[in-house]
């Protein structure tokens, strides 16, 4: 009998459920699933879907508007989030406030934790 992978499993279904049933890569490795599980589930024949790069749907079967709305939507979250990461570490006197303005809305949007701890180099990461 396969071993099973020890992940929260309640986090998982709480996510899935918020979300019409579709999941990032990195949203399902922060509920503890490994990477070979998730790798296993897209692939042909798993019980997930590949709708876009790094953005899952969880079942089979026809995709729904309502999912292919949230995969655009988690995609181009997960794209923004990357950028302006990177635009606040390059330019953190400039951007660092911005970049810490936008985690919060973004927490504040999601009534979750920031995606990311704020970039090295920023104003408040600096020693004083």
């Amino acid at each position: 009998m396969p071993k099973r992978s020890a992940y929260d499993r309640e986090r998982l279904r709480q996510v899935l459920q918020a979300q019409h049933q579709v999941i990032t890569r990195r949203q399902a490795l922060l509920c503890g699933m490994p990477h070979s599980t998730v790798d296993r589930y897209i692939a042909p024949g798993g019980p997930w879907q590949r709708l876009l790069p790094g953005v899952y749907l969880a079942v089979t079967g026809t995709v729904t508007q309502d999912q292919r709305d949230m995969a655009a939507l988690l995609y181009a979250q997960t794209a923004f989030d990357i950028r302006i990461k990177t635009v606040a570490e390059a330019y953190p006197d400039e951007f660092g406030d911005l970049y810490r303005t936008l985690l919060l809305a973004h927490q504040q949007m999601r009534g979750a934790h920031p995606p990311s701890p704020s970039p090295q180099g920023s104003p408040e990461s600096k020693p004083r």
